[in-house]
C-alpha cells in the first residue's frame, strides 16, 4: 500500500485517480449503510443490545456522511429574504456615498 502522502499527491496530480477514489468512497459509504441495515435487523431480533447498536449505528452514520455527503450527509437549507426593493437599496447606497440625486 502506498503511504497516505503519496495518495494525497496522486489525488492532486491525476484526475482519473481522483475520480476513481471518489467513486470508491461512495461505494464504501454504501457498504456502511448495508452494515447499518444488518445491525438494525440484529437489534430488532434481540441479538445486539440496543444501547450498543445505537453507538455503532451513530458512528457508521457519521462516517457515511463524511464519505458521501451528497448522499448521506445532512441536507442543508439556505433561507434568504429581502426586505428592501432594489430602488431602496440603490437610494441608500447613494446617500451613504454622498451622491444623492
Amino acid at each position: 500500500m502506498p503511504d497516505r502522502t503519496t495518495v494525497n499527491r496522486w489525488l492532486s496530480v491525476y484526475d482519473d485517480f481522483a475520480s476513481k477514489y471518489a467513486r470508491a468512497r461512495v461505494i464504501q459509504a454504501d457498504h456502511l449503510q448495508e452494515d447499518m441495515a444488518d445491525i438494525e435487523d440484529r437489534t430488532l431480533s434481540g441479538e445486539i443490545d440496543p444501547a450498543a447498536a445505537r453507538v455503532v449505528l451513530g458512528s457508521k452514520q457519521w462516517r457515511a456522511s463524511k464519505l458521501a455527503p451528497k448522499i448521506y450527509g445532512d441536507k442543508q437549507q439556505v433561507e434568504h429574504s429581502v426586505s428592501d426593493t432594489l430602488a431602496q437599496t440603490i437610494l441608500a447606497a447613494r446617500k451613504r456615498s454622498g451622491k444623492e440625486s
